[in-house]
Order: C-alpha cells, then structure tokens, then sequence
C-alpha cells in the first residue's frame, strides 16, 4: 500500500482556552491519521498551556511550542511552518473547529486523485453545517482563483481551510506586526499555482468571536487592509488587467468598511480627518506617508 502524504497541521492559540479542547478535538478524531498538529502557544494567560499539556501528553502526534509574550498570529504561523515536516500544510485557528470526523479525508480524496494541484480546499460553515452552495467541486485556473478572491468567496479570502504542497511557504510567510496576515499573504501563494480546487463541502467551521480583528473598532492600524489591497491592485494590473476594476472595487469596498467603523480614543480625531474628505485622496495621502494623517 502506498503512503499517503503527511499533512502539517498549524495551530497557533492564544487566550481561548474555553474554546481549544474542541479544536483539538475536531482535529484529532479526524479519520485521516497521517498527520502532525503544531500547536504554538502565543504567550497565553489563561489556561491554555494547561490544556495543551494536557493533550500532549495524550497524543503523540502533537507538537506543542511555547512563546514567552505575545508575538501575533504572524509569528505564531511562521514558526509552525518552520517547524512543520509534512508534505502539506493545513492551518486551523484555535477557536475553529473542522466539521464531522472526515474532513481531511475528504480532502485528500480529492489530493488523492489530483496529485498535481497544489492546493485543495472546502468552503467555511457557521453553524457546524457540511452543507455548501456549492454543487459540484470548483476547479480554478490562476486566473479565476483571482477572481473569486478578490469577490471574497468560497472562503478563498482565507489560509484556512486547504490543503496546501509545502514547497509554497518555502519562501512565503506571514508579515510580523500587521493586521489582515491572510491578504498580505495569500496572493502571493496563489501566484505561484496553476490549478486550485474548492470542494463542494463545507468542513471547516469559522467562529467569530466579538474580540476579533473583524469585529474591532476601527483604529490606525487596521489601515493594513488598505495597504495590502493597494498592493493586490499593483499585481492584478500587471498580471490580469481584465480584473482590475475587480480589485479595484475590492479596495473602495474594505476601505469604506473600516471608515464605517466606529473609533475610540485618539483614533476618533485620525477618522473625523479621513471622512472629511474623499475615500480616494485619503486612501492614496495614508499610503503616501504624509504627515498630516499621523498627527
């Protein structure tokens, strides 16, 4: 019988020890066995070192890293993929959990028949549902792989969720420092690739939590969005001109959702500048570094 390939399973935590036990849970039922979890414990204060111990000691497969303070999702991913010794690699948040017992033997089903795709992925439930929009499984040149992840769908927007060859993060990682680490990071993956594959499965179940980045007030920082989506525009009018008014329309589309949200302390007086004017100019004068918007 052959070896079917190893799947690195990158699990960054941080202070969501209520929720970790069912993510880890989900992943270890899995029925697909040929995996390792890498668990990177981001200077958690809660207890979720205890319970991270805790499985480790339970499961071999796990391997569990703990960083002395807060780096960040960025480095926490960062340092599981340098870590990982898979032939794929698979990234779960530790609020998320995968859906039924057989997702990623759905998934490398799928792998399985189609060796050569670099990435093979399942769409994002809600409600612990497997059930997707989807009919039939999507398979997508460069091009509409683009497409869809400048319309934001499918899940294709987010690391989560796929299968992907490792040799794609040889050179690719996440940005220390900065919000919105799936955009800066993801079209640089998917430049790389030829074929990708969305399954017609919903497997993985997306939490979102009233602390996360999404749900946040707005602040100066979550202007990373703008300055990643600037840089996707720059690349898609090199390589695929014909979606540009896409991309486009993506950037006016996030950056009048962030001036939409509601500030708090000093950051209030920053967005009363931006609002005054016009979302372009105020777009173009924060990429541009100018003074005034930093005062």
């Amino acid at each position: 019988m052959v070896d079917r390939d190893k799947i690195s399973i990158v699990i960054p935590t941080y202070n969501v020890g209520e929720l970790l036990a069912a993510c880890l849970d989900s992943v270890l039922h899995q029925t697909y066995g040929n995996f390792e979890v890498i668990i990177v414990n981001d200077g958690s204060t809660d207890d979720t070192g205890k319970i991270c111990q805790d499985y480790v000691r339970q499961d071999p497969r796990l391997k569990y890293f703990v960083l002395k303070e807060n780096r960040g999702l960025a480095y926490a991913r960062n340092l599981g993929l340098s870590k990982a010794t898979g032939d794929l690699i698979f990234f779960v948040d530790s609020d998320d959990e995968l859906i039924g017992c057989d997702a990623l033997e759905q998934l490398m089903r799928v792998k399985d028949a189609n060796p050569k795709v670099p990435i093979v992925g399942c769409t994002f439930s809600k409600s612990k549902s497997p059930i997707t929009s989807l009919k039939n499984n999507l398979m997508l040149n460069r091009r509409d792989l683009f497409k869809y992840y400048l319309m934001d769908n499918y899940g294709i927007n987010f690391v989560l969720a796929k299968l992907y060859d490792a040799r794609l993060w040889r050179d690719t990682k996440f940005p220390v420092g900065r919000l919105y680490e799936d955009v800066a990071t993801l079209y640089k993956i998917y430049a790389q690739v030829d074929q990708t594959i969305i399954c017609n499965f919903a497997g993985y179940y997306y939490r979102r939590r009233p602390g996360s980045i999404v749900r946040s007030p707005f602040s100066k920082a979550k202007l990373d969005l703008v300055y990643y989506d600037q840089e996707i525009l720059g690349f898609i009018c090199v390589n695929f001109p014909e979606l540009v008014r896409t991309a486009r329309s993506r950037l006016y589309r996030n950056a009048g959702d962030l001036l939409r949200d509601k500030p708090t302390g000093q950051d209030k007086r920053f967005l009363r500048r931006i609002r005054r004017h016009n979302l372009l100019p105020a777009v173009v004068s924060w990429l541009s570094g100018e003074r005034a918007w930093r005062k």
